[in-house]
């Protein structure tokens, strides 16, 4: 069934500050998961799905790997935004 008719929360749609760094760069990533794990918070939800193109999903799953339990709660995908 592609149409529901069930009664949906609002919900609120936030956006990242930019930072002025190279994506590509594992400082600049690590930064940003810190960042989501506020946002995680501050919404005060169990986990969090984070979404990344190949080449910084290599390097959050790289991060994830080696601070298990730092991020423990963060929900890695790939997807295609370029």
């Amino acid at each position: 069934m592609l149409v529901s008719s069930a009664v949906v929360p609002m919900m609120r749609v936030g956006f990242q500050p930019v930072i002025p760094r190279p994506i590509n760069e594992r400082a600049t990533v690590r930064h940003c998961l810190t960042n989501f794990q506020s946002v995680q918070r501050q919404l005060n939800q169990e986990s969090l799905a984070i979404w990344c193109d190949e080449g910084v999903f290599a390097l959050v799953a790289d991060i994830n790997l080696h601070e298990t339990n730092k991020f423990r709660d963060h929900f890695l995908c790939m997807g295609s935004f370029h």
